[in-house]
């Protein structure tokens, strides 16, 4: 694929190896600061209820994912997907050529193994048992505090993924309100417990999902992300996007296009152990 320009750190990938020039310590305390707590939510404050035209937004997209039969998505407990596309990887600048492998227990359990066609970058991998979460590089464990990842992994893989099979959408537990309405679309903002307050935009025409946006806070610092979907296509009973791009603190940080998507039975256990 092409290689996009500008450097610009991939979901899940840049915030959860905890190195850089914001991780380091100075070399010696001068003397004490105040330092200032993480920027407010740019999205505001999360719904504390619902509101009748959010909540028909959410049904009608629920009824579209689902081509008229919501019980559907009880067929995606288990999901398994592989997409071709790219990543950015910290510090690099372009865009690394990946093949991106997902398998997930919605909504407690996941594997995301990044592979990358160029020889010397190893496999990424992150795996999720919730609450907890483990990130590996070429099969070797990374230091990282369980509990922070695994938030950090299900917030990423809800609005990446479970926002385009209306997981969170159908959940009797969401929390949506109407944000804006313009353009042919319908902006949701939508809260789960557990999840970052998400802003879910919706095609007038199709009632799908076709963007979501977020700032999470991840290691105690505030991330802007913007999710965009496309080329939605009949699988397995649900349509779903075949094209997933993300866009990081305003930089291109990953592109994928669907190669198989499919929800077995069960996946295998050992997928969603912690790295060795």
């Amino acid at each position: 694929m092409r290689r996009h320009g500008g450097p610009a750190a991939a979901v899940l990938i840049a915030a959860m190896i905890g190195c850089g020039e914001a991780k380091r310590l100075p070399d010696e305390v001068v003397g004490k600061t105040e330092t200032p707590g993480p920027a407010a939510d740019p999205l505001g404050p999360a719904p504390a209820a619902s509101d009748p035209q959010a909540k028909a937004a959410l049904d009608r997209a629920v009824k579209a994912v689902t081509q008229g039969d919501p019980a559907r998505l009880g067929r995606v407990k288990a999901t398994a997907a592989v997409y071709k596309g790219g990543v950015h990887l910290p510090n690099q600048p372009a865009m690394n050529d990946a093949t991106l492998y997902l398998e997930v227990e919605w909504p407690e359990r996941a594997r995301i193994r990044y592979e990358f066609a160029e020889a010397g970058h190893p496999r990424i991998a992150f795996h999720m048992a919730l609450p907890n979460g483990w990130m590996s590089v070429g099969g070797a464990a990374q230091p990282a505090d369980p509990a922070e990842m695994g938030k950090i992994i299900s917030g990423g893989l809800f609005a990446q993924y479970g926002v385009g099979l209306g997981l969170p959408l159908a959940d009797p537990r969401a929390v949506a309100a109407l944000a804006r309405q313009s353009d042919g679309t319908t902006g949701v903002k939508l809260v789960l417990p557990d999840l970052p307050l998400m802003l879910v935009t919706f095609d007038d025409k199709t009632g799908l999902p076709i963007r979501v946006e977020s700032n999470p806070l991840e290691y105690g610092n505030r991330v802007t992300k913007r999710i965009t979907f496309a080329d939605h296509k009949p699988h397995d009973g649900l349509v779903v996007p075949t094209a997933i791009e993300l866009v990081q603190n305003g930089r291109p940080a990953e592109k994928w296009t669907l190669q198989k998507w499919e929800s077995p039975e069960k996946i295998d256990p050992a997928a969603f152990e912690p790295p060795k």
